[in-house]
C-alpha cells in the first residue's frame, strides 16, 4: 500500500486530518466494497485519535451506516477512558460493556453493542473466538477499531524481523489471522497508530489474506501547538560510557533529576531500564541507587518522602518509594494517578518493559533511557516506531489543571486557554509544557528523534514565537 496519503481538502484544525479522511472513506459509494482491507488512521499522541473514535466515528457508522456491532481493541486496557466509550454508546443508542459474553449476548437479542475489551481477550480467549464466529455467522454488521495498531499486527512470522527488529520466535500472527478473517465479511476493520509498520506503510508486504491502506495523514506541526507539549533539550550519551565512564553517565541522570525537581510547576521523569541480567549494568537495581543517590545529596526532598517509584511486571516491587528505603506497593493506575497529581510529591518512575504504551501522564516532561539497543530489520536498518512511541509519552499536555477540567473548557487547546493569560501566565505554562530528552547516541535513538522533531513535535522556541 501506499504511505501516508495526501488529503485533498483544506483543513483548519488537526482534528481535520483524522475527522475528515474517516468520514470521506467511509461515505464513499464503492466503500462497502473494500473487504481484506484493514484502514489505518494515523495521529500524534494527543492530536485525538481515541477521542474522535469515541466522538464522531462510532456514533456516525452506528446511525448512518448501520453498524450493530462495534469492538474497540487495547493492547492493555489503562491505556482506554472506558467513559469516553460510555457517552458514546449512549449518543449511538448501543449499549456499552467490557464483557464479551454479554455483548454476544445483547446481540443475539437485537440491541446494538459497543464492546471495549483487549487485544488478548478478543484474539486469544475462548470467549473473543466465540465473538469472532458469531460476527462471521450471525450477518450482524460491526465495524472493529484496534488501538495502537502498530503492535500485534505482523502478518507472519516471516516479516517478524523486519518490522520489528528482532525474531519473534514464537509468534503466530494471531491477531492478523482474526482480522484477516473478520474483514472479508466487513470493510468496517480500522487500526489506530502514531507510528505505522513497515507493512502498514507499504515498505513490506503482508503475508496473508489482508492488505493495509492508510487514509489520512499528519497534520502540520502548526496545526499541532495547542495539542502537543514542546520539545526543549535533546542530551544523548556515548553507549560505550556504559563500560568505561559510568560517572560521566550517572552525572548527566543527576543533572536531569536536579534540573527536574527545581521546576516550578511539578514535571516529572520516565526513567527506562533494562532487564536484571543487562549488560550495561543499568539494571532496576542500580539505577534506583543511583536515583537516591541523586535525591538525597542534592537534598531536593524530604528522605522519607515517596518521590520516585518503580513500574514492573512484578507486582511485589512495583509502588511507591522514598529515600529512606520505605515503600508502598501500588498498582499502575494509583502511580500514574500520583504522577499526575500537582500536588503529590511523585517525580519519577523507573520502568522495566513499560512506557512505550498507556503511560498518558499529563506531567511527564523528561524522559531518561539507559537501553542502548538498536532495532534493526534484516538488512541493518533502524526501526523507529518503538522508541518514537516511547518519545510520544512526553508530548501530553500539562495546563496546571485536571484534564477533564481542561478539556471541557478549552477542548484540549492549549491556544485557546493562553488566550485567558497574561504574559508571565503564558511564559509559565509554556515552560510547563516543554520537555527534556537523555538517550544513548545510538543510530535507532538518533533517527528517531529527528523523525520526532521533523513531524510530531515544536520546539519550545518555536512554541514562544507562535504565542507571542
Amino acid at each position: 500500500m501506499n504511505n501516508l496519503i495526501e488529503i485533498d481538502f483544506k483543513p483548519e484544525t488537526a482534528d481535520d486530518y483524522l475527522v475528515e479522511p474517516f468520514l470521506n472513506t467511509v461515505n464513499d459509494k464503492d466503500f462497502v466494497f473494500t473487504t481484506n482491507v484493514m484502514k489505518i488512521l494515523v495521529g500524534v499522541t494527543g492530536q485525538g485519535k481515541t477521542y474522535n473514535t469515541a466522538k464522531t466515528f462510532i456514533p456516525h457508522l452506528a446511525k448512518t451506516k448501520g453498524v450493530e456491532m462495534f469492538v474497540v481493541s487495547v493492547p492493555t486496557t489503562e491505556i482506554l477512558d472506558k467513559s469516553d466509550f460510555v457517552k458514546s454508546a449512549s449518543s449511538a443508542g448501543l449499549q456499552y460493556t467490557s464483557d464479551i459474553k454479554s455483548a454476544i449476548q445483547m446481540l443475539k437479542m437485537g440491541i446494538g453493542v459497543l464492546l471495549t475489551t483487549t487485544h488478548q481477550a478478543f484474539v486469544v480467549a475462548d470467549k473473543g473466538k466465540q465473538l469472532q464466529e458469531y460476527l462471521k455467522t450471525s450477518g450482524k454488521t460491526f465495524a472493529v477499531f484496534i488501538d495502537e495498531a502498530h503492535t500485534w499486527l505482523v502478518s507472519d512470522i516471516e516479516n517478524y524481523k523486519d518490522v520489528n527488529g528482532h525474531y519473534g520466535t514464537n509468534y503466530e500472527a494471531t491477531m492478523f489471522k482474526s482480522l484477516a478473517e473478520l474483514s472479508t465479511v466487513s470493510p468496517y476493520i480500522f487500526g489506530l497508530t502514531a507510528t505505522p509498520n513497515g507493512e502498514q506503510l507499504g515498505y513490506i508486504t503482508p503475508l496473508g489474506n489482508m492488505k493495509f491502506e492508510v487514509i489520512n495523514s499528519l497534520p502540520p506541526k502548526k496545526l499541532l501547538m495547542g495539542k502537543t507539549a514542546y520539545l526543549n533539550g535533546v542530551k544523548t550519551y556515548d553507549a560505550e560510557w556504559f563500560t568505561d565512564n559510568k560517572f560521566l553517565i550517572n552525572g548527566l541522570y543527576q543533572e536531569a533529576i536536579v534540573k527536574l525537581f527545581m521546576s516550578e510547576t511539578k514535571k516529572t521523569m520516565m526513567v527506562s531500564v533494562g532487564n536484571v541480567c543487562a549488560k550495561t549494568g543499568y539494571n532496576l537495581d542500580y539505577v534506583k541507587m543511583i536515583t537516591q543517590n541523586a535525591i538525597h545529596s542534592n537534598a531536593l526532598a524530604p528522605d522519607d518522602e515517596k518521590t520516585f517509584a518503580i513500574m514492573t511486571g512484578d507486582k511485589k516491587v512495583t509502588g511507591v518509594y522514598a529515600v529512606n528505603g520505605s515503600f508502598e506497593v501500588m498498582d499502575e493506575d494509583d502511580i500514574k494517578e500520583k504522577l499526575n497529581d500537582l500536588n503529590d510529591p511523585l517525580k519519577i518512575v523507573i520502568v522495566v518493559q513499560k512506557g512505550t504504551m498507556g503511560m498518558n501522564i499529563y506531567t511527564l516532561k523528561s524522559l531518561v533511557s539507559f537501553k542502548p539497543q538498536e532495532k534493526m530489520d534484516k538488512s541493518g536498518n533502524s526501526l523507529t516506531e518503538f522508541a518514537i512511541q516511547t518519545l510520544g509519552r512526553l508530548v501530553r499536555l500539562n495546563p496546571g489543571m485536571p484534564i477533564a477540567e481542561f478539556t471541557e473548557k478549552y477542548g484540549y487547546d492549549l491556544g485557546e486557554y493562553i488566550k485567558t493569560l497574561n504574559d508571565e501566565e503564558i511564559q509559565k505554562l509554556l515552560i510547563a509544557n516543554s520537555f527534556d530528552i537523555l538517550v544513548p547516541n545510538t543510530d535507532m535513538w538518533i533517527e528517531a528523534i529527528t523523525k520526532f522533531k521533523g513531524n510530531y513535535v515544536s520546539t519550545i522556541q518555536q512554541a514562544k514565537a507562535f504565542y507571542a
